[in-house]
């Protein structure tokens, strides 16, 4: 039904739902629409409690908000763990804050405000400067929260390994969507498994854009 179509827009893509989303070329990067799609795939496909997985245009409107206007950054940390997929000009990359356990014990009646530590991931070799700045401004924007723990209130370095970087200037997106997996099955508990290719994850995405293709010609006249 119609009803059920504008239902898994909004599940999918928030506010920012495509009336289209093409498949991603070889060679091209991917569109913020189409990883928003793969995101929304992996966090149904390998769940993870506390978790929340945010697509690159959630993550900037987080990064844009000013000092006065954090409340839903601040909501966010109720979670354990926030991955978040960044987007900067030309290059996608990773970020994650993980919420500390709490102290053993405590001198006051209720435990102490949990506080949370940062990893930043970029597959760029050498770092791209855009996407630390974007990294730094939601580290920034998540001390003024209060909800950082001492020494992890500046974005550290990248924690990609250099046999991790990317090779070509566009598959950025593909290899964000792929760490963020690799980091909801560690959350798990799971065993270290070897990675999928990261062209695997580029073919994913467009297997998932052509079964909406298809459910969209079966009920045309509702837009994706």
């Amino acid at each position: 039904t119609k009803d059920w179509y504008a239902d898994a827009r909004s599940k999918i893509w928030g506010n920012n739902a495509p009336d289209n989303v093409m498949p991603s070329q070889h060679g091209e990067l991917a569109e913020v629409q189409h990883l928003g799609l793969l995101l929304h795939e992996i966090s149904q496909r390998v769940p993870a409690e506390r978790t929340v997985l945010l697509k690159p245009d959630q993550v900037a409107s987080h990064a844009d908000a000013t000092p006065t206007n954090l409340k839903d950054l601040r909501d966010e940390f109720q979670n354990d763990t926030i991955q978040m997929v960044l987007w900067a000009p030309n290059h996608y990359g990773y970020l994650e804050f993980d919420a500390q356990p709490p102290p053993e014990q405590w001198s006051e009646p209720y435990p102490p405000p949990r506080q949370f530590e940062v990893l930043f991931w970029d597959s760029c070799p050498g770092g791209h400067v855009n996407l630390r700045q974007v990294a730094e401004k939601l580290v920034q924007n998540a001390t003024t929260c209060g909800v950082m723990a001492p020494g992890h209130d500046q974005c550290p370095g990248s924690s990609c390994p250099p046999a991790w970087c990317q090779t070509d200037p566009w598959s950025c997106g593909f290899h964000a969507a792929r760490y963020a997996e690799i980091r909801r099955r560690q959350l798990r508990g799971e065993a270290l498994a070897p990675a999928l290719p990261v062209q695997s994850y580029r073919h994913h995405g467009n297997e998932l854009v052509v079964k909406i293709q298809k459910l969209q010609a079966v009920h045309k006249g509702v837009a994706w």
